[in-house]
C-alpha cells in the first residue's frame, strides 16, 4: 500500500486505528474511541441526553482529523462506543455499511450481532476494571465472592 507510505501521519494530531482502501483507491480512516459517559466532563450532558458523550467525542475526533482529511481527501469514521455499551451514530452507520458490503459479497454479516459482540467486550472490560480496583484496595474476599459461588458449611 504505497498510498499509505505517502501520508505524513506524524504531523497530524490524530493517527487512525484503521485505514481502508477501496477498489478505487479511496481512503477511509477509522478512529476507535471508548468514552465514559460517567466522567466529569460528560456526565451532566449524558444525564440529560442519550449518547451525548459519544456524539461529543465524535465531534472532537472530527475536528482533530480535519487537517488530515483536507490534505488526503479521505473519508473519516469516528467509531465511538460508550463504556456501558452504547454506540455513537457514526459507529452504527459504519456497521450498517459493512453489512451492505457483506451482503453484496454474499457474506452473512449482521450489524446487530457485531454490536452485541462489541458491547459484550466493553462489559468484560468493565468487570476487569472493577476486579483490578478491588485487588488494589485489598478487598480480595469481596473480589473472590464476585467470581465464585458462596460455599456453605
Amino acid at each position: 500500500m504505497s498510498v499509505l507510505k505517502e501520508i505524513p501521519f506524524a504531523q497530524f494530531e490524530v493517527k487512525p486505528d484503521l485505514v481502508i482502501v477501496d477498489l478505487f483507491g479511496k481512503l477511509t480512516f477509522v478512529d476507535v474511541s471508548i468514552v465514559n459517559p460517567s466522567a466529569d466532563s460528560y456526565s451532566a450532558a449524558a444525564s440529560k441526553k442519550h449518547l451525548s458523550a459519544a456524539r461529543e467525542r465524535e465531534m472532537e475526533k472530527e475536528r482533530k482529523c480535519k487537517p488530515l482529511l483536507d490534505q488526503t481527501g479521505a473519508s473519516f469514521v469516528p467509531f465511538v462506543c460508550e463504556r456501558y455499551g452504547g454506540f455513537g451514530k457514526q459507529a452504527r452507520s459504519f456497521l450498517k455499511l459493512l453489512a451492505r458490503h457483506a451482503r453484496y459479497l454474499r457474506y452473512p454479516h449482521n450489524p446487530f450481532h457485531a454490536r452485541v459482540q462489541i458491547s459484550k467486550v466493553l462489559q468484560q472490560g468493565n468487570v476487569h476494571v472493577v476486579r483490578t480496583a478491588l485487588q488494589k484496595c485489598g478487598h480480595f474476599a469481596l473480589e473472590r465472592s464476585l467470581s465464585s459461588p458462596a460455599q456453605h458449611v
